[in-house]
């Protein structure tokens, strides 16, 4: 089995992860990082029942906190119906997260959505980027993203 090759938006991601680790950043002082591509079909972790959403790449943080966290980055020009539902796991991982708690309290889930597409051409023109982040999208054009 050999997983895809990256795209420009998945090496990016992967390029600056890197480098974040390398530079000994405080936040993950104490925590190993593994990062993994998630795969698509029946042998991936996916989401929602009326179509299977597999975000790119799963990022673990392991230490006294576990942070499992869905990373997809991705182009937002087409933004429709299923992008929608994308963007919406940011708060719906939440409810799922409060199951998987109440067998190991020490692991938290998150989601993000990692746009290589610039907030202003993103179909909802009048979302403004602090919108945006409240919402679990973040802009790879941002040197902190």
């Amino acid at each position: 089995m050999q997983p895809a090759a990256l795209n420009q938006g998945e090496k990016k991601l992967v390029v600056d992860l890197t480098n974040l680790v390398d530079r000994n950043n405080e936040m993950l002082q104490g925590n190993e990082v593994h990062l993994l591509r998630n795969l698509t079909g029946s042998r991936g972790i996916s989401f929602f029942d009326d179509f299977k959403y597999y975000p790119d790449f799963i990022l673990w943080i392991t230490g006294k906190q576990q942070h499992m966290v869905f990373l997809d980055p991705k182009g937002l020009i087409h933004f429709g119906k299923k992008e929608i539902k994308k963007v919406g796991l940011h708060h719906k991982i939440k409810d799922i997260e409060q199951v998987i708690q109440s067998k190991n309290a020490n692991l938290k889930i998150h989601s993000y959505i990692l746009s290589r597409t610039p907030a202003q051409s993103i179909g909802e023109g009048d979302t403004t980027e602090k919108d945006w982040n409240k919402k679990g999208v973040y802009f790879m054009e941002r040197p902190t993203y």
